[in-house]
């Protein structure tokens, strides 16, 4: 774990990348001042992670790994766990989890 506060919360791979030691992150949420941030290191490292996924959670992307939300979405949300779980057998798989 590498951030576990009241508004943040950061969780690490096992991988390590670089001289410097630092682990890779598997994902994390933050709470800002307007909205809530989700990242989801897994759909970075494989992009194909995204394809199919609906028009809805699309718009909701920042980047190429964040996701950010004014209001709570329940359709979204479960999309969103779907690509959690897909991201987790999938850094499992490589040895990442």
């Amino acid at each position: 774990m590498r951030t576990d506060t009241h508004t943040a919360f950061y969780l690490d791979s096992h991988e390590v990348r670089g001289k410097d030691g630092y682990r890779t992150l598997f994902g994390g949420v933050e709470v800002k001042a307007r909205y809530v941030t989700f990242q989801l290191m897994p759909v970075y490292a494989q992009p194909e992670m995204l394809c199919g996924i609906s028009a809805g959670l699309r718009k909701r992307m920042h980047g190429k790994s964040c996701f950010n939300f004014k209001a709570v979405d329940d359709a979204l949300f479960a999309e969103l766990d779907g690509l959690v779980r897909t991201g987790i057998d999938r850094f499992a798989a490589d040895g990442r989890l």
